[in-house]
């Protein structure tokens, strides 16, 4: 048997003794945008190679395999701040087990993933990943805006969520002014925010999320899993983060469709409410086309 371990906490395995040429990869237990960016990619560039592609995810990441992959096996990590390629959290904070629970995945010394120093020397597995564009076009579906209110509590990232509710009103509320009528808010119920006189879309299934995002105009809120799902299926966005870093990610190496996107950064994740309006505006325009 061949194995190759990822420091993304995943692993694929050969079975050479096998008639059946298998795929068996997983189970991945990062988080999700690098499941999305460096993880199903490249295991729907590998699975040509194989007669059977069995995938291990949590049950809720199906869809996500659904166009390659012969069986999905659902599983749950014990862990609830798992973040990262290399899971940060796994050790430190109390929402996770202790290490040993992930003793089998956590060993290794290669990911495949971007080099943000030297874009050259991204590995190549990382490079060679192939996509496909998620969701379909329902206008019962179709918003103008989609919001991401980040509120997660995960390994202490307060920051990251950006925004307090009271600043998402005040964005909430120039929009509806400026005309905006259809708002979203998507997002785990007990991880993101809903505003009042927004639809409620928190929970839907991943493959009804798709077709939100592949029908509505603007996506908006800071960097999440979440918001690169917005780059797979086809839907403008406006993002922030406190760090620079993150822009080639946003704007080439993690949008393989070149789907239209703003990035701001501002290293306290607070843009002012205008910039983010304005920049939202503008791509509520532009989608128009």
């Amino acid at each position: 048997m061949l194995w190759f371990r990822k420091r993304m906490r995943a692993e694929i395995k050969r079975n050479s003794s096998s008639a059946e040429n298998t795929l068996l990869a997983g189970p991945w237990i990062g988080e999700f945008g690098w499941e999305l960016f460096c993880w199903q990619g490249y295991l729907r560039a590998r699975s040509a190679e194989f007669d059977r592609v069995v995938v291990m995810s949590r049950p809720e990441m199906a869809p996500l395999y659904a166009d390659f992959c012969n069986e999905f096996i659902p599983y749950q990590p014990l862990g609830v701040g798992i973040s990262g390629f290399m899971c940060a959290g796994h050790l430190d904070w109390p929402d996770v087990v202790p290490a040993q629970g992930y003793r089998e995945y956590i060993n290794g010394n290669f990911y495949i993933g971007y080099n943000r120093d030297r874009p050259a020397l991204s590995s190549k597995a990382f490079l060679r990943q192939k996509f496909f564009k998620y969701g379909s076009f329902d206008p019962s579906l179709a918003f103008d805006v989609v919001l991401h209110i980040r509120q997660t509590d995960k390994n202490r990232s307060g920051i990251r969520n950006g925004w307090n509710l009271n600043a998402w009103r005040e964005f909430f509320e120039h929009m509806q002014h400026k005309g905006v009528q259809k708002v979203g808010c998507i997002g785990h119920p007990e991880s993101a925010g809903v505003l009042e006189g927004c639809a409620d879309l928190r929970g839907w299934p991943l493959n009804k999320l798709f077709d939100v995002l592949a029908s509505s105009r603007v996506l908006v809120g800071p960097s999440s899993g979440p918001m690169h799902l917005g780059a797979l299926c086809g839907c403008h966005h406006v993002v922030w983060s406190g760090v620079e870093e993150n822009r080639p990610k946003y704007e080439k190496y993690w949008n393989p469709f070149s789907t239209s996107v703003r990035y701001i950064h501002d290293s306290a994740w607070r843009p002012s409410v205008d910039t983010v309006l304005r920049h939202t505006l503008e791509m509520l325009e532009a989608a128009k086309t």
